[in-house]
This record gives structure tokens, sequence and C-alpha cells, in this order.
């Protein structure tokens, strides 16, 4: 049976059954990264003694905000917001 298809595969898009508009651009570059902060790695003298935690003192450990915050700064979050309406704005 003569098929004008050079592949087998029926999945197969043929390159003249689209047509992408020479109008379209291609999507922005990520923003670069801030420089990151000055680390000091935890220093573990007994790896057999777990212990416990070292938060500040006026931290509620039952409080699942004031642990986050902990770890998520306002400035950090702000990024995370920024970056997710920029992805949105361009899709």
């Amino acid at each position: 049976m003569p098929s004008n298809r050079t592949s087998d595969d029926i999945d197969l898009v043929q390159p003249t059954q689209y047509h992408v508009p020479p109008y379209r651009i291609a999507k922005k570059s990520p923003p670069k990264p801030w420089p990151l902060p000055d680390f000091v790695p935890l220093n573990i003298h007994d790896f057999d003694d777990h212990g416990t935690a070292n938060l500040p003192p006026d931290i509620d450990l039952h409080n699942p905000l004031e642990l986050f915050s902990q770890f998520f700064t306002d400035n950090i979050i702000d990024k995370l917001v920024e970056w997710t309406n920029e992805f949105t704005e361009l899709n």
C-alpha cells in the first residue's frame, strides 16, 4: 500500500504539518542568582551524641511558622515570589 510517510511511526509529525510563526521569540533567561552568604559548617565533635537543636531560646518548637522562618528569611521569600511571578508572566 503506497504511503506518503517516510517512517512507520504513526506518532511522527512531519515537518510540513506544523508552522512556527516568525514573530515567536525565545524565552528570557533566568535571573542571575545573588551571591551566597558566607557559610560556616557545623562542627560535630561526637557523632554518637545526637543532642538537641541549637535554636534561639525564644523559638516555640511547636510553632511550624517560627521554625520555617529560621530557614527562609523574608528576603528569600521575596525572591521566590518575584521569580514565581516572572515565570507566570512569561507563560
